[in-house]
């Protein structure tokens, strides 16, 4: 017990020369390229316990000079200045909730986001649309007649309210203002007669989110990030039951993704047949 406890004290000191050598061999049998990796450590820069981890990660010459680099830099950098390290590294104080979320998000960096043709999703959900542009025309004017309907309503509510305000006398004579005038206005009009319509051939619209996208500048990568009042509201995909099916289907693509992002994790832990190769030159022997 008492030796296992000073080996791992051992592990956590900062390495001279022929410490480095010494765990270095290990690993490297080629005299040539374990000289080489050697002289990359600078003394009191790396740690037994570090370096022995990056040579178990790193199965290629290449592979383990940048992680050597990396890490003499890290070290010379704490030296400077601590805080700058310590942003870098993560913080030791972090929740085990931050500590996944980041996990997380370095995972999400790696291999991005599902890669799923948004026009595609659209189609199969239904949101995209053919209208006509008298449909079109419809619809806008419906909101226009509807936006006309709320603010008279609004201007009667403030007139009143002033009305309320008013002394009797003037509001008197306001009223027969207002009726006089109400009948000097009143005209009959003549029913106009209605010129039989030209059939045209109607002019198709296709009513497409994706120009909503381009419009504000909405990436593939934003796109997987919206929420459904986002896309009533901002993609102006309106119609429920589309809307529904598109939620569902995004849904089912990030599940995808992230047993794609699993699968690569555990891919990238094994040995590559580059790996076995360059493996085989490190442990090679000079005759």
């Amino acid at each position: 017990m008492i030796k296992r406890n000073a080996d791992t004290k051992a592990d956590f000191r900062f390495l001279k020369e022929n410490q480095t050598r010494s765990i270095m061999s290990k690993f490297v049998k080629n005299e040539q390229l374990c000289d080489d990796l050697v002289n990359l450590v600078e003394e009191e820069t790396v740690t037994a316990f570090q370096l022995k981890d990056l040579m178990r990660v790193n199965h290629s010459y290449d592979s383990i000079k940048a992680a050597i680099i990396e890490q003499v830099n890290k070290k010379k950098l704490l030296n400077v200045d601590p805080r700058v390290l310590a942003n870098e590294m993560g913080s030791d104080d972090e929740t085990e909730e931050e500590q996944k979320k980041r996990k997380e998000d370095e995972k999400k960096k790696k291999y991005g986001m599902p890669t799923y043709n948004i026009e595609q999703l659209f189609k199969e959900t239904g949101c995209i649309v053919e209208k006509s542009a008298e449909e079109l025309k419809k619809a806008s004017d419906a909101k226009e007649a509807k936006f006309a309907e709320l603010k008279e309503a609004s201007r009667k509510a403030i007139y009143e309210a002033q009305k309320e305000a008013e002394p009797e006398e003037k509001k008197s004579e306001e009223d027969n203002t207002i009726d006089t005038t109400d009948k000097a206005e009143t005209k009959k009009e003549e029913p106009k007669k209605e010129e039989p319509k030209k059939e045209d051939k109607k002019e198709i619209i296709v009513v497409c989110p994706l120009a909503k996208m381009k419009e504000l500048n909405i990436d593939n990568e934003m796109f997987w990030g919206l929420d459904e009042a986002m896309f009533k509201d901002t993609l102006e995909i309106k119609d429920f039951g589309p809307r529904k099916k598109l939620l569902k289907r995004i849904a089912e693509i990030k599940e995808e993704h992230e047993e794609l992002i699993e699968q690569k994790e555990i891919d990238s832990k094994r040995l590559s047949a580059d790996d076995k190769t360059n493996m085989q030159i490190l442990l090679k022997t000079e005759e």
